[in-house]
């Protein structure tokens, strides 16, 4: 089963990341102050991710729902007892990437495989 420690693992794991407490997370994960990564008091995880990236997960994960700003997706939410721990840093690591600032992504992008499905 997966874990806060391992979302904050993950996410810690990037440059110039920080972490907040917010009203609706337990923890929110930012990089220059862009949310990309977050765990809601309701235990899902939220990542903020491009619509190619968020299809993917979608179908992918049965668990996956479509993480929405009003009627904007922006993302998908996941509960966190419902990846494991590869996964979750994948997914991590590519809403770190769409989120970063140019220069910090340019320093981390290298290839990585797609994972297989589930």
């Amino acid at each position: 089963m997966t874990s806060l420690a391992q979302l904050r693992k993950a996410a810690l794991s990037f440059p110039e990341t920080v972490e907040q407490a917010t009203r609706t997370a337990t923890a929110a994960f930012m990089v220059g102050d862009k949310p990309f990564a977050s765990l809601g008091k309701d235990k899902y995880v939220r990542l903020h991710l491009p619509a190619k990236d968020a299809d993917e997960m979608l179908a992918a994960h049965p668990a996956t729902k479509p993480y929405t700003r009003g009627a904007v997706r922006i993302g998908v939410r996941v509960p966190l007892g419902e990846i494991d721990g590869q996964h979750l840093n994948h997914w991590v690591r590519r809403a770190w990437l769409t989120r970063a600032p140019k220069r910090l992504a340019a320093q981390v992008r290298q290839p990585t495989p797609r994972l297989p499905a589930r």
